[in-house]
Formats: structure tokens, C-alpha cells, sequence
């Protein structure tokens, strides 16, 4: 990484992963490298707790309709596990079609001119 970043100055990285990339010592490797990141999140019932009327209303909403396609919607939270040096952003979307409900998380990508915890 270091080499390509005093190569290409200007070149942003974004690594780019599933949940089991997701955890605290790569996530402060990425700040510390300024790397930035995007994971996913393996979801747990502290997270899901933050979707869950998301989840209710969605559902819904998808009963409601021609029951053709997807309904998607998306929510925007802060949390954190113990683990983590910080809290995160988090981005939740929630899923429901013919076949069921999905819901998947990540960590929102932190701007380089805001509080990343915010």
C-alpha cells in the first residue's frame, strides 16, 4: 500500500470486503493507512433491533402492493461494538420481496472532511 500511495499521490484506495473482514484491527489499519474502506456487516440483534420497525414497515409495504419486484428501504445509525476503537456510521438496507426479507448492513464510509462518528 505504502508504495503505491508515494507512487500515486493522488490515487485514493478503497478496500472493499465482506463481514469477515469487517473488525477492529482492519478497520484501524485503514485509518491508520488511510485506506479508505468499505465492509460488510455480519448482523447481529443489537443491529437488527436498530431496523426493526424499518423492517415491520417495509414488509408492509411490500403486502400492500402488486407483490411484483422489491420493496427496498434504508436506514442510517450510529453504534458500535465493544471491540471497536469507535463508533461507526452505519448504513442498514432492508429488503422484501416474493422470496422474503433481507436486510444487510455496512459501515458508511467516513467523509475526510467530517466526524466519522457522527
Amino acid at each position: 500500500m505504502r508504495a503505491i500511495q508515494i507512487n500515486w499521490p493522488n490515487i485514493r484506495i478503497l478496500l472493499r470486503g465482506d463481514s469477515h473482514y469487517c473488525n477492529p484491527q482492519v478497520i484501524d489499519w485503514c485509518r491508520a493507512n488511510d485506506v479508505d474502506f468499505i465492509f460488510g456487516l455480519a448482523p447481529t440483534p443489537t443491529l437488527r433491533k436498530h431496523v426493526a420497525d424499518l423492517e415491520a414497515s417495509t414488509t408492509a409495504r411490500f403486502e400492500a402492493s402488486a407483490k411484483t419486484g422489491k420493496v427496498r428501504r434504508f436506514k442510517k445509525f450510529v453504534d458500535g461494538a465493544a471491540s471497536w476503537s469507535r463508533v461507526e456510521r452505519i448504513i442498514a438496507r432492508v429488503e422484501v420481496g416474493a422470496h422474503g426479507g433481507d436486510i444487510r448492513f455496512v459501515p458508511r464510509l467516513p467523509s475526510r472532511r467530517s466526524n466519522p462518528g457522527a
